[in-house]
């Protein structure tokens, strides 16, 4: 769980908290891939979506994850954290 700046300014602005802008962390999940990757229509419009059961890096590479579909992707499937693996 990355907390943004963008996250750390929404939960300043409700005014039940006060943030401190140098604890937030970067967000590696669409850096770089320009302002149309909000827009993208299919699953395969984007590297950040997978396929296939195999293990395979995390989109930030920090660790191993699985392929999954997360509820808020519209059945797309992108590579989740194992939770307790070694």
């Amino acid at each position: 769980q990355v907390m943004s700046a963008l996250t750390l300014g929404l939960l300043e602005d409700s005014g039940w908290y006060e943030a401190v802008p140098s604890r937030a962390q970067t967000l590696m999940w669409g850096r770089n891939t320009g302002c149309d990757f909000p827009n993208q229509q299919t699953c395969s419009d984007a590297e950040y979506f997978c396929s296939g059961e195999e293990d395979q890096c995390t989109s930030d590479h920090t660790g191993i994850g699985y392929c999954s579909a997360g509820k808020f992707y519209d059945g797309c499937r992108t590579v989740r954290h194992y939770k307790n693996r070694v």
